[in-house]
């Protein structure tokens, strides 16, 4: 068997989803040259567009390792650009380096490595191997990684000789990522903070269901007319007016405190889309008096907006909304998902698009503090905003000069590009007239888009019967949702019996474990909470309502558990901390519980 079938086996060992990749693939190898360091070692020249590049020094390749290698060696985690020959790959892993992704952009050369040098004396469960030239690909592999507790955090290096060849795809595949890892951060957070105020708006919120049309029923109806989904920046007092004439051409959405100022300047949307969970966001939607605007909402909305509300409304399904696909089983309801994002804008371009529209155009869109400003008069959190001290960074708006933004709306700028980046086939205009470069964007003026776009009409007709036949045809009876609460409360009382039991049994392991006994009887508690946790995770209302309410807080405690136990060497230490932590988990599951219980029989 030659070295290229040996290394191919051990690859398709350890990264069975790359063996997939390099099978049968047929290998160009024209552009390398073999050739050997003044030691002997096999090296390889790289011809790409602008010249020529030995993979590692001809010189003193151990040296050159060495120093390129010596701001590593204290790292938990690291991303290498460049597989080369392997040479550094395999002195990283004599390191206490936890986690290797290597990403190499060129599968030929990956292959031609295959054919020069034997891998498998350094290929294990610490290394992770990316091949391809598509850095967003090559990002949310990363990213991925990062999201499923492969890797805590990461350190980006490339070696010396791709930083030449691959300078910008680099610089781009690092600036992807930190857009997602601070989006991943930012919806963690999100998620601890106002987990138990989504489980009370999702509960709240069922009445409203029977009440509601389906947004559903409006996808894929408007091909051919263009959307405008209006923001609160301070530069909608520009253009918000033009939205007058409009109002049979274009399908216009309002968002977030966009509608108080649109009501303050007598302009009415087609509809009005809220999905925020906190209290103070329903004061947006208490102040509107309208009640014909259609408000498209998220169950997981603060349910006082909504319930205040006395205009038509829209039910819609994110896809971030967990609990619903379960909850929508049980009514006998199925709707399509429209794409959760960190900014409520994105999202209503979401529905624009899967209704049918295009081009999808922005107004009020700042991000920015466009004249020192950071909401168009009107807005109903402008004077808070404004009179916090949010720390400032300097970015480029749409004309190429500096403009201040804060870390908030700079992740919603991502936000916004990451959707355009992955739904290129829509034209999207940026036509708020300042603010903050959304790259993926066209900027135009808001009247050069509407002469260009807006020529058909019919949109207010269309608007109004689509939504009185979903009314009408919506059979969700309220009797149904009722048995659905009595349901789950029964079963959140099993499941809070359950863990009643656990804890106990924690509290007898902890007595035991106290006296320095670790025998049987700790091995018979154990297989009681085994039986324990087994009971509790096929319990369908724990899987569907209360363990998504609680994943990421006990992630939190399995991973800081995780940790503790990699630096213990004590095996009695061990139990006690493992008891711990299965207390604490307990603990929190109670705690929704009983938090559920209230709200299901408020």
């Amino acid at each position: 068997m030659d070295l290229f079938q040996q290394n191919i086996e051990i690859i398709q060992k350890y990264f069975p989803a790359l063996y997939k990749k390099l099978d049968n693939f047929e290998a160009d190898l024209s552009n390398f040259l073999l050739t050997e360091d003044i030691k002997g070692r096999k090296n390889l020249i790289v011809n790409y567009s602008q010249g020529k590049v030995h993979l590692y020094s001809n010189y003193d390749m151990d040296r050159e390792i060495e120093l390129w290698m010596d701001d590593l060696k204290d790292e938990e985690n690291i991303c290498v650009l460049g597989f080369g020959l392997g040479y550094h790959i395999k002195e990283l892993l004599k390191t206490k380096i936890k986690k290797i992704v290597v990403v190499e952009p060129d599968i030929n050369l990956f292959l031609a490595a295959l054919t020069i040098v034997d891998i498998r004396s350094f290929i294990n469960d610490r290394l992770v191997i990316l091949i391809g030239n598509d850095y967003k690909d090559i990002s949310s592999s990363i990213y991925h990684c990062n999201n499923e507790g492969m890797i805590d955090g990461i350190i980006f290096k490339a070696l010396n000789s791709y930083r030449y060849i691959y300078m910008d795809w680099w610089n781009n595949l690092k600036e992807d990522f930190k857009g997602k890892a601070t989006l991943f951060g930012n919806n963690i957070a999100t998620k601890i903070v106002f987990a138990k105020d989504w489980l009370t708006n999702i509960v709240k919120n069922l009445s409203e269901y029977p009440k509601s049309a389906l947004i559903k029923d409006y996808l894929g109806e408007f091909t051919g007319f263009p959307a405008v989904i209006v923001g609160a920046g301070p530069s909608l007092k520009k253009n918000m007016h033009l939205l007058k004439d409009i109002k049979d051409s274009a399908l216009i959405f309002g968002v977030g405190s966009a509608v108080n100022i649109l009501q303050k300047n007598d302009i009415k949307p087609h509809f009005m889309v809220g999905i925020d969970g906190s209290k103070e966001e329903s004061e947006i939607f208490k102040r509107i008096n309208w009640n014909d605007v259609k408000f498209i909402y998220s169950p997981k909305i603060h349910y006082e907006g909504l319930n205040n509300y006395k205009g038509p409304k829209l039910y819609m399904k994110l896809d971030s909304d967990f609990i619903l696909d379960w909850i929508e089983k049980k009514i006998n309801l199925n709707t399509p998902v429209i794409e959760s994002a960190a900014t409520v804008s994105v999202i209503a371009g979401d529905i624009a698009k899967k209704m049918g529209c295009n081009p999808i155009i922005f107004i009020g869109q700042d991000l920015a503090y466009t004249d020192g400003k950071a909401y168009a008069e009107g807005a109903v959190h402008s004077q808070a905003m404004e009179s916090e001290q949010w720390e400032r960074i300097k970015i480029k708006d749409i004309y190429g000069n500096d403009v201040y933004t804060n870390k908030n709306w700079n992740s919603l700028r991502i936000s916004f590009e990451n959707y355009i980046g992955n739904n290129g086939d829509v034209l999207y205009i940026d036509a708020t007239e300042g603010g903050a470069r959304i790259k993926g964007t066209e900027i135009k003026t808001f009247r050069e888009t509407i002469e260009e776009y807006c020529k058909l009409n019919g949109v207010v007709e269309k608007v109004d019967s689509i939504y009185e036949k979903s009314f009408n045809e919506n059979n969700i009876d309220r009797n149904v949702i009722e048995n659905i609460k009595n349901y789950i409360s029964r079963e959140v009382e099993n499941i809070l019996g359950l863990t009643n039991d656990a804890i106990d049994v924690c509290i007898k392991m902890e007595n035991n474990l106290a006296i320095g006994r670790n025998d049987n009887k700790v091995l018979k508690y154990n297989k009681k909470l085994d039986k324990i946790n087994k009971i509790i995770e096929k319990n369908e209302v724990y899987d569907n309502f209360i363990h998504p309410i609680c994943d990421v807080f006990l992630f939190t405690i399995q991973d800081e558990i995780r940790r503790n136990l990699e630096k213990e060497r004590d095996i009695l230490n061990k139990q006690r901390k493992l008891v711990k932590s299965s207390m604490n988990q307990y603990k929190y599951i109670q705690e929704v519980c009983e938090y559920a219980l209230k709200i299901l029989k408020d």
